[in-house]
């Protein structure tokens, strides 16, 4: 916990640094220079830029986290393997920084006057696509799912979530060992792609009624939103 709870702290002096003093905005000019200043260079490159400084300031906290769980045998995932995920998260995270970053200033240089209510149906709709979308296209680039076998385990899981009225897809099962040995089960996306995905680990350490109460936690999370 200490280095996640510095980091939260590093980066959010970084925030009001850049946010409080011309370093910010001497950056993102920076950003746009090669580009002759365009707004939209400024806005995708120079958002972008902001953040990524705050990432890397903050990575040295997340490396530490990363040693901790691997000294006390809850990671299983090699500093290969955790530098690997931590440029596939970089990537994600710039191309929905880029769409976000482009369509909030364009909607600022459209609607100088509304763009606050402009902007938050956008961000709203936003939320929703990528609830969408993400377990179709970005969770699997961090694990591979597999169906839960044929089972009492599966059907139980299945009939659970018809009953708080959080009808899911699938249940599926994540290759989650090879980065943890911690258990843990979520539910995710919306409609056709809303499934419940348990972690390998899960029904290994862990007999069915565990299971199932983890995942009747995580479904009240869907049914309470």
């Amino acid at each position: 916990r200490p280095g996640g709870y510095a980091g939260i702290v590093v980066g959010l002096l970084i925030a009001l640094a850049l946010g409080l003093t011309p370093l910010g905005s001497r950056l993102i000019e920076l950003a746009g220079r090669p580009f002759g200043g365009h707004w939209i260079a400024q806005a995708v490159l120079g958002g972008l830029a902001v953040v990524l400084i705050a990432d890397l300031v903050t990575l040295p906290f997340s490396a530490w986290r990363q040693a901790v769980l691997t000294r006390y045998g809850l990671s299983t995932n090699g500093w290969g393997g955790w530098v690997t995920d931590l440029l596939k998260s970089y990537a994600v995270s710039a191309v929905v920084g880029a769409v976000a970053l482009l369509g909030f200033y364009a909607i600022i240089r459209l609607a100088p006057r509304w763009w606050w209510a402009f902007g938050a149906a956008g961000a709203a709709g936003l939320v929703v696509l990528l609830s969408f979308v993400l377990p179709v296209l970005v969770e699997p680039v961090f694990n591979r799912f597999t169906p839960m076998e044929q089972g009492p385990l599966r059907t139980e899981l299945m009939a659970m979530a018809a009953r708080d009225g959080v009808p899911v897809r699938d249940v599926l099962v994540a290759d989650a060992s090879r980065r943890t040995r911690a258990v843990n089960a979520y539910v995710s996306g919306i409609g056709p792609t809303r499934r419940v995905v348990v972690y390998d680990t899960q029904p290994r350490e862990a007999p069915p009624e565990e299971v199932t109460a983890v995942v009747a936690h995580e479904l009240g999370h869907a049914r309470d939103r």
